[in-house]
């Protein structure tokens, strides 16, 4: 097969091809040839007045919340442990070791105090056994995703 005389502006590469072989074939010359470069920038103004216009009202929400709240937030975990010091809770007064699911299945619960038990706790037990599984789905779907999409992946 012939190629054909090769125009001025392709330039033949013979002598870095070398032993290149993709794909198992020998690669006997490379072709390239010269382009005008073209660079542009693609900007939206709609878009870049869209991002402007919810920064602004991003930032006089800030401002409004900052200076109009005369309380002070719990911001931090030791502003919540000194509010709860000043001003303790009166339904969980005596009921130190109450837990979630204390709470959520005895609905009229009685402010008892509870037996320390020393039953070691595990780690998985830290979440709910509802979020191990949205955990856990997740995670599939990221594994499958990457197995199915990795020859995409550069």
């Amino acid at each position: 097969m012939t190629l054909g005389p090769v125009p001025r502006r392709v330039v033949r590469k013979s002598e870095i091809s070398g032993d290149w072989k993709p794909f198992g074939d020998k690669v006997k010359y490379c072709l390239s040839q010269r382009l005008r470069e073209h660079c542009k920038l693609q900007f939206s103004l709609h878009i870049a007045l869209l991002v402007i216009i919810l920064n602004l009202l991003k930032a006089t929400v800030m401002l409004i919340l900052a200076f109009s709240v005369k309380e002070r937030p719990l911001m931090t975990m030791g502003d919540a442990v000194s509010s709860f010091l000043q001003q303790p809770d009166s339904t969980t007064e005596n009921v130190c070791l109450l837990t979630m699911s204390n709470v959520q299945y005895m609905h009229d619960w009685a402010p008892v105090p509870e037996v320390y038990d020393l039953e070691h706790k595990r780690w998985f037990c830290a979440a709910s056994l509802s979020r191990w599984g949205a955990f856990s789905i997740m995670w599939v779907c990221i594994l499958i995703n990457n197995v199915f999409n990795a020859d995409e992946v550069t």
